[in-house]
Order: C-alpha cells, then sequence, then structure tokens
C-alpha cells in the first residue's frame, strides 16, 4: 500500500485569505480511487503496463498517475443552479455565478442586488421563477439572465447590472425604465364642465389603463384633447409614461339652430301695430291726444279703442 500526504493552498470563497488543505488518499493495486470532501476531488490511478513484442513479454516498471480537480466553483458559487446551493461569502449573503449576490437569511424572500426583494420558487429543472412588486411573476435560468420573462404582461425584458434602482428595458418602446416609479395619468373635463373621467390616476409601466368619459344630463361627449386624441368615450391602454388629459363634452340643450329662413319677411303694415296695453305705454303728447280724442269722439285711434 502506498500513501501520500498532499498539501494544498488555495484562494477561500472571498478570493482574499489562502487556506491549507490537506488530502491524503491511499492506492491499492491497480484499482482507481477517489477521495473528495465539500471543496475538492482527488482521483488517483495506480496500473501494469504489459508490452508484448514478438515472442516476449517486457514488463514495465509500474507507473503511478494522480490527478487532483479541486472545486474553485463550489468555493464562488458559480456552478450552483439552486439559489440555496450558492455560497456563504458574508453572513446571510450567498453567491452564484449567474445570479450575483443576495441576502438568504429569508428565504424564500430574497435581496437580490438589482431585483431588490423577489419571492423565489424554483424546482429541480434549471430555472427559476420570481415574484416581484410592480412586475408580477418573472422567469428566467443561468443561460439567460439577465433576460427576464414576464408571465402577467407576456414579454420579455432585460435587467440593468448597473443602475442601483431596479431598471428594465422596454424592447417595444425602444428604452430604459425604471421599475419602482408610477405614471401619471391625471385630466378631467374641459373647463370643469359636462362630465368628468373615470381611471385617472398612477400606474406602474405596462399596467392596464382604463380611460373613460362620463357626461352629465344634458351634455354628450365629444372628443379628448390634451395627451390622447380621438373620439370613443372609452380608451384602453398599456401605461408607458405621464399623460394629461382632457374630455370635451357639448351642452345638448343649447345646440346650435339650423339655417336662416328665407326669403326674407316684408316690413309690417302700419295698422297691424299693436295696441297699447295702458295709458300709460304711450309718450306724453300721443297720451295727451289720446285722451282728447276719448273726450271729444268716444273713441281714440292713438290708443286703440274704437265705438
Amino acid at each position: 500500500m502506498i500513501k501520500e500526504l498532499l498539501f494544498l493552498t488555495v484562494l477561500s470563497a472571498t478570493g482574499l485569505f489562502g487556506s491549507i488543505y490537506s488530502l491524503e488518499y491511499g492506492i491499492v493495486g491497480t484499482s482507481v480511487n477517489y477521495s473528495s470532501s465539500e471543496n475538492y476531488q482527488v482521483v488517483s490511478d495506480m496500473s501494469e503496463k504489459n508490452y508484448q513484442s514478438f515472442d516476449q513479454i517486457y514488463e514495465i516498471e509500474e507507473e503511478e498517475f494522480g490527478f487532483l480537480s479541486l472545486y474553485t466553483d463550489m468555493l464562488t458559487g458559480d456552478s450552483a443552479i439552486l439559489l440555496t446551493d450558492g455560497v456563504e461569502v458574508v453572513p446571510g449573503w450567498k453567491k452564484t455565478g449567474w445570479f450575483g449576490l443576495f441576502f438568504n437569511e429569508t428565504y424564500p424572500w430574497v435581496y437580490h442586488s438589482q431585483l431588490k426583494w423577489i419571492y423565489v420558487q424554483e424546482g429541480s429543472i434549471p430555472g427559476a421563477w420570481f415574484h416581484r412588486e410592480n412586475i408580477g411573476w418573472i422567469w428566467t435560468n443561468p443561460e439567460v439572465f439577465p433576460a427576464l420573462y414576464s408571465h402577467d404582461y407576456q414579454k420579455w425584458t432585460y435587467l440593468s447590472p448597473v443602475t442601483l434602482n431596479t431598471s428594465l428595458y422596454d424592447y417595444l418602446e425602444g428604452e430604459w425604465f425604471e421599475l419602482d416609479k408610477p405614471y401619471a395619468i391625471l385630466g378631467g373635463a374641459f373647463n370643469d364642465v359636462g362630465g368628468d373621467i373615470a381611471g385617472l390616476g398612477y400606474y406602474y409601466r405596462w399596467q392596464p389603463v382604463r380611460l373613460e368619459a362620463r357626461a352629465e344630463n344634458g351634455y354628450e361627449f365629444i372628443n379628448w384633447s390634451g395627451g390622447l386624441t380621438g373620439n370613443r368615450s372609452l380608451l384602453e391602454f398599456e401605461a408607458t409614461r405621464d399623460l394629461t388629459i382632457s374630455a370635451n363634452f357639448q351642452n345638448i340643450n343649447n345646440t346650435t339652430p339650423g339655417p336662416v329662413p328665407n326669403p326674407t319677411p316684408s316690413l309690417p303694415v302700419e295698422n297691424n301695430k299693436p295696441k297699447p296695453l295702458t295709458l300709460d305705454d304711450l309718450t306724453p303728447s300721443d297720451r295727451e291726444k289720446a285722451l282728447a280724442e276719448i273726450l271729444i269722439y268716444g273713441e281714440s285711434p292713438t290708443f286703440g279703442i274704437k265705438n
């Protein structure tokens, strides 16, 4: 039996301090032996090799083959698929080669350096589901990350690895946006007359917005102005920017009259002048004339009284 004692200096998980590992293994006969731990694996082989030439057999001196394979990825978490298999680099914080640094003390709730607080759902196959506020369920795996698939909105996005705030990429709009920044969808009726708008408020990226112009009694909706246009009273769209909107209404009881009649009527005849209601309706001179006519003739054409 041959015994060897190997000493190996490797970097620790943090890559800052050297550590001494003692690897002791035995080689017996022609067998292949394995010795392993959490951080290393030793493969050793001892075999006899014979060489035959013509009618003679030559025995070759035994050769000893020793192979040492250190699991450096076990120290860094580079090969870990599940977050639970990540390497703890500082108390409470783990790291995997594909996902990066995250706080694991409250697993399955973890705090990721870019995604912030997420709820983790992992399976036996590569890939994981994360639930993140303001976007819902997202999926990724070691091959595509930091690309993310949003289940709620049925679209792919991309996580910025450099920003402090969680920033994602909108492929349709061709722009980056902050996931936790809401958009203001505000407005009202033009001059606050004729109705209002239902659905105004604050929305996060891709959330569905449903605006409805509601006319008061005696009014009807005409069209939208400001950040939106059109004459449909109900609008539905995804929130992607701030908007200020006006809904325009008109009073249906005071609508514009029809065309002016034609032809123009003839001027009235003097005799068609209506009678005054009382003497007080006459001018002072006509009043005196009417009184004299009544006293003398018993009638007054001026006042419109006839016998």
